[in-house]
């Protein structure tokens, strides 16, 4: 199941194109993402953790079951165990992501 929509406030939907989840129990293991040149936050909601591999197959990086993704120059491998339950908000520009980097930084 995906259920996708824009955001509500004009605020938020500056900065995020959409806000998604996808639920299923995928039958293969592995599945390749081909870059989009966008940039994620990405919300593991079935373990506290998100991997991602390199083509041939090995562990490239893990991180805590929440991230942000960027753009990549070529594709990569993710475990489709965390698709069983996986929320995203892919941001509307590169600027937006910039300009709230900025103001979190101003705020530490």
């Amino acid at each position: 199941m995906l259920v996708a929509r824009q955001p509500r406030t004009r605020v938020l939907a500056s900065f995020v194109e959409s806000i998604w989840v996808f639920r299923a129990e995928l039958a293969h293991d592995f599945e390749r993402v081909l870059p989009n040149g966008r940039v994620q936050l990405l919300v593991n909601l079935f373990e506290d953790q998100l991997r991602d591999y390199a083509l041939e197959g090995a562990l490239r990086h893990t991180t805590s079951g929440a991230g942000v993704k960027g753009p990549q120059a070529q594709p990569s491998v993710i475990d489709t165990m965390e698709q069983r339950a996986i929320e995203a908000a892919p941001a509307s520009s590169s600027r937006s992501w910039r300009h709230t980097r900025s103001m979190v930084l101003r705020r530490a």
